[in-house]
């Protein structure tokens, strides 16, 4: 069977995203890839939508701080900030996610977020995770187990890969992790 197309977006779509939505941002700037999640997760806070991030600590780190920088108050139940490295190992067994690990993992977290039926936002960074790590099929995992997910949490996820992991020439693999969102952008 021939890979699925993976056909590069040149359009940023952060501002305005709809629930059930799987986004995809493969990423060369690192800055302009954290000005894009920032204006992901300030656009839901601003409408009164819970931003779940789940990132390095680098990330987190620099996230939070211009969201600060922007006015928003990170309370705890609308801001919920995880290691993406310790919440995937919360759910891998063997080296393979489970699915009834993740489900109870990610669902606590997304129902913490969601309580009185609050819209969220979610950026995962777990799956560039395992890409770079070289472990394509858990990667795969992964992507499947949170589209299970958003068929029955109306929640607007965002992943991003950088670039210098994802070779200019798309492989048959990372085409079906472009397969596995609704939007894509390569920045």
């Amino acid at each position: 069977m021939p890979a699925p197309a993976c056909e590069p977006v040149p359009v940023r779509f952060w501002g305005t995203s709809f629930p059930r939505e799987h986004l995809l941002e493969v990423y060369k700037s690192e800055s302009a890839f954290i000005d894009g999640l920032v204006e992901f997760a300030s656009e839901g806070l601003a409408a009164g939508e819970a931003f779940v991030m789940l990132a390095t600590a680098e990330h987190r780190d620099a996230v939070a701080s211009a969201l600060r920088e922007r006015g928003h108050d990170l309370d705890a139940d609308a801001f919920i900030a995880l290691d993406a490295e310790a919440t995937l190992a919360r759910f891998m067994v063997d080296g393979e996610p489970d699915a009834q690990r993740f489900e109870a993992v990610i669902g606590a977290v997304l129902a913490r977020a969601s309580a009185g039926g609050r819209p969220v936002r979610a950026f995962g960074e777990m799956v560039a995770l395992l890409w770079m790590e070289g472990r394509r099929e858990a990667t795969l995992q992964v992507e499947q187990l949170w589209n299970l997910l958003l068929r029955r949490h109306p929640l607007s996820l965002f992943c991003a890969y950088p670039r210098q992991d994802c070779t200019r020439e798309i492989t048959e693999d990372f085409a079906h992790v472009c397969a596995a969102h609704s939007q894509l952008a390569f920045t």
